[in-house]
Order: structure tokens, then sequence, then C-alpha cells
């Protein structure tokens, strides 16, 4: 089963990068249509939450409130296929290998298409093309794009460029394995490589990559609010370390069997466990609270509200406050959810119908 599981972390497009999976995984490839989402979960939001024996904090609260029932939401959702729709607009139409996704920044969605990098202001809905030196399946990560290319050793080279100038690139290490999450903080690049247990970092500018923290083994990571957050598989957990220091030192904080997509604001962290079929949260005031039953491969936060694609095959987009409250199904019609961002002012939903930009 742990085999099983592992290989499935190249599949949780939030919290893992483009740069860590094989070529044949969708998200290192042109957009093909493959999808990650799993099935609806019929849980019992009010049910038991498991936590670890030997987590430093076992608060073990559920959110009790007076949410919809599914078939209230299914019939008050609208279909994003319906172009009459307010406050809808497609970005792309979807075909085969059509496009490369990078990622959102700053109002805008960047992409490569007809081999050219490319972004959408998400404002106007224009669209230019960047001039750019960078590599043909990129990862955006806040305003920097980052990327591997194999060099004749058959090791990899980890190079970056701003948004502002894609033509100024910079190799941050060389000499190196593939990574499957890249994250930044403070001048920092963190890594988590292939068929390897340890956090490594190297600097931005260039450097040696050295050992930051060894023996995890994360099924979901993230960098935020100072801290690399992840849910260990082996130690059945959610954990972080601060990244203030030369080194990290794990602090174990709640108990999860298996942790999906993470997504944090603030001092909270959310994420989805797949083996309760529910979104919960922690903070270090409160704990772990339940929020409600989902099954969802994508989470993302802004402003007190979260967002995530439920189910495959007729999706929906859902969003709910951060404190349990006002359960939407936002938009269906949807065959699949790949990816999502929000920038505040609007979501932006990579479809198998297309890519959408939602005002919220």
């Amino acid at each position: 089963m742990k085999m099983i599981l592992i290989i499935l972390l190249c599949s949780l497009p939030l919290t893992i990068g483009l740069i860590g999976c094989d070529d044949d995984n969708k998200n290192d490839a042109d957009k093909d249509g493959d999808s990650g989402a799993t099935t609806d979960s019929a849980t019992d939001t009010d049910s038991n939450v498991g936590t670890d024996s030997n987590s430093e904090n076992d608060s073990n609260t559920n959110v009790d409130t007076d949410t919809p029932s599914e078939t209230e939401l299914a019939n008050s959702c609208p279909d994003i296929t319906d172009e009459s729709q307010p406050g809808v607009a497609k970005l792309l139409e979807y075909s085969v290998f059509s496009f490369v996704e990078m990622g959102v920044w700053d109002n805008y969605y960047y992409f490569r298409k007809d081999n050219k990098l490319q972004r959408i202001n998400l404002d106007d809905l224009t669209t230019e093309e960047i001039e750019e030196t960078i590599g043909h399946v990129s990862e955006l990560i806040g305003d920097t794009f980052f990327w591997t290319e194999k060099d004749e050793t058959d090791t990899y080279i980890i190079k970056s460029a701003p948004v502002s100038d894609a033509t100024n690139v910079t190799i941050v290490a060389s000499g190196t394995r593939l990574p499957r999450f890249i994250g930044t903080h403070d001048g920092y690049l963190y890594l988590l490589f292939k068929d390897d247990f340890e956090i490594a970092r190297a600097p931005l500018t260039g450097g040696d990559i050295v050992t930051f923290l060894p023996e995890v083994d994360p099924l979901g990571i993230i960098v935020h609010d100072g801290y690399i957050w992840w849910q260990d598989f082996t130690r059945e957990s959610l954990n972080r370390t601060s990244l203030s220091g030369d080194t990290g030192e794990r602090e174990s904080l709640t108990g999860i069997f298996y942790g999906g997509a993470l997504a944090g604001e603030g001092d909270t962290m959310y994420w989805t466990d797949y083996s309760l079929g529910t979104i919960e949260k922690w903070d270090a005031d409160n704990g772990r609270v339940q929020l409600t039953g989902a099954s969802a491969d994508l989470l993302v936060v802004m402003d007190g509200t979260l967002y995530w694609p439920n189910g495959f095959g007729n999706a929906s987009i859902n969003s709910m406050k951060t404190d349990g409250s006002e359960l939407k199904k936002l938009f269906c019609g949807f065959h699949s959810v790949d990816n999502l961002w929000t920038t505040g002012r609007y979501l932006v939903a990579s479809t198998s119908e297309g890519v959408f930009k939602i005002d919220i």
C-alpha cells in the first residue's frame, strides 16, 4: 500500500509542483486532459476525527453548521458551459496538447502555446507574448519561473527567471537529481527529491544544495508563513519546520492517516483528508478542526474563503468560509478540474472544458 500512496504524490497538483513528476505525468507535459480528481465521499461532517497520540496538540473539534444538502447545492449550481452565466469568461479552449500551464501571478494567467510564452490579463482578457528563454515546462512560484534541464551527465540543472524579465536566467543548482517539490523562502530554494526522504535547500542566487531536514515522507508539502508544512505518511501526522535557521526541526501538530492537498492562510493550515473524506484545519489556538465532508485533490484559500473542486465526470467548484459556514457550489458542468488558482478577485480554473476565469 505504501508504494501506491507514494506514487500518487505526483498526482497532487496543488501541493506538488510541475518540476517534480516524470515526463509522462500530466503536470510535466502539455495539457492532456487527464485528471487527478477523485470521486465525492459521503462522509458525515460530524464524524469523529482520530488523532496521533504522539502529537503535541490533539484537539478534536468538529464544526456544526447549518449547511445545505447535496441535493439543494446541486439544484442551485449553475452550469459553467452556459455562456450566458454572469461573472465567467473562458480564457482558453481545451484541446489535447494545446498549451502548457505555468500559473497565476499578479492578475495574469501564464501559459505556453504555439511554443511561445504568453499571459492573459484577468481584468480585460487581453493576451500578450513575452520574450523569454525559460524551459518549455516551467513552474511559476510567486514572481519567478523555475524549471529543470538534464545535462550531459544525466544529472539535472535547476534554473530560474523572474516574471519581469524572463530572459534573465539564473542557474540555481547543477549536478543534482530531479526534484519532486520546490518552494522558496527568504532567499532560498527548498527541495524534496525523488526517491529520497529529506528536505534540502540552496541559495536562489546559486550554490550548493545541502540537507535541511532528514527523515521526511510527505504526501503533501508547501511553504507558507515561514514554515515548510507537510503530511508525513510514515508518521501519520501533520508536521512543520521553521525556515528561520540553517537546519530544520520537526514539529508534529496533529494526526493524519492519509492527507492530500494543503493550503495556508495566516497561521492556519487547511488540508484534505483522503482517509476521512473531509476538509480540515489546524491552528495553535484551536488545534485540529473538521470543516466539511469533501474529497478534493486541489485546495486554495484567500481572504477567509476556501475553494476546491469536487467530483469527477460531473465535477463542481465549491467554496466555504474558513469557519465552516456558507458552503456553496459555485459552478457545475465540469468533467474534471485539473488546476485551481485564486487572486482574491478571481478564480482561475483549468478544466477539461477549458480554462475559465470566475469572478468571486
